[in-house]
């Protein structure tokens, strides 16, 4: 892994998710961790807040997430859980607030098409998934994580 030579340039590649050279491992301090391969991000990135709290967890492949896509409030609750195969969401990915309460489910099919979008609201009753409310919350979640915005982006998901 390269360090230091990187500075503030790592977390500006970082930011805009592409390598100062293909075979570059870029370290962001107290951000996100994680390797290229051809100019892609591969393997496993990990990424933390700035207190040093885990924030991210992926796994890319040909630089696409595969696996699960797990994301962490500062506070250690979940705020993102969700499976993707080849880039393509799969199964259903699960949206927290900060005190864990689940707060938006979306089900994705094998084929990666959004069957259903849930949400509820603090007291847990069903609201409108395209609510305000739900949309904050499920913005605040996918935002607790550069590495989970990373993957997002780089899936079907916002496609």
């Amino acid at each position: 892994m390269r360090r230091g030579a990187l500075g503030v340039a790592a977390i500006l590649l970082c930011a805009v998710v592409g390598p100062a050279r293909a075979q570059d491992s870029i370290v962001c301090p107290a951000q996100v961790r994680g390797e290229y391969r051809d100019g892609k991000p591969s393997g496993t990135w990990k990424s933390w807040h700035p207190g040093g709290a885990q924030s991210g967890d992926v796994t890319f492949a040909d630089g696409k997430p595969t696996g699960m896509l797990l994301g962490w409030y500062p506070n250690g609750q979940a705020s993102f859980v969700g499976g993707f195969r080849d880039g393509t969401a799969i199964g259903m990915m699960e949206i927290f607030d900060p005190e864990g309460r689940m707060r938006g489910a979306v089900d994705f099919g094998s084929d990666g098409i959004e069957r259903s979008r849930r949400a509820w609201d603090d007291a847990n009753r069903a609201i409108d998934p395209k609510s305000s409310e739900a949309t904050a919350v499920e913005t605040r979640a996918v935002q607790s994580s550069l590495l989970i915005y990373m993957a997002l982006m780089a899936s079907s998901v916002v496609r």
